[in-house]
């Protein structure tokens, strides 16, 4: 072999292991900066829940404490409420009806929809 085509094969050795230390380097930097974001991400979160848990045991703690509507309002008048109540909805419910309702509305002068025969049909 020549000195040149060993120089030429050697520098060319040389250029792909450099290129390929250098793919794997930038590789590594690169997953170093997304463990290091998703590890911060994952604390952000960490931190965000612990706020979120605080914020809802302090309303849990002020709505126990708040009187209910029942307490604030007299006897008699919790009672005309319930009862306007349930007239209002009684009134609201649909009345109870039998399959008939299922049936097309016919119309006088009109007939009901019913299947063709197949004798009648026109040919095609």
């Amino acid at each position: 072999m020549e000195p040149v085509n060993a120089l030429f094969i050697g520098l060319i050795a040389v250029a792909t292991g450099g290129a390929a230390w250098w793919l794997h380097r930038s590789r590594l930097a690169a997953l170093r900066r997304e463990l290091r974001e998703a590890q911060d991400s994952r604390l952000d979160l960490a931190a965000t829940a612990a706020v979120l848990h605080r914020r809802l045991a302090e309303a849990d703690h002020a709505l126990s404490v708040l009187p209910t509507l029942d307490d604030a309002l007299p006897v008699g008048d919790v009672a005309q409420r319930r009862a306007a109540l349930e007239r209002a909805l009684a009134a609201a419910a649909p009345a109870q009806s039998g399959w008939e309702d299922t049936h097309p509305l016919t119309i006088p002068g009109f007939m009901p929809t019913r299947p063709a025969e197949l004798d009648d049909l026109p040919p095609r």
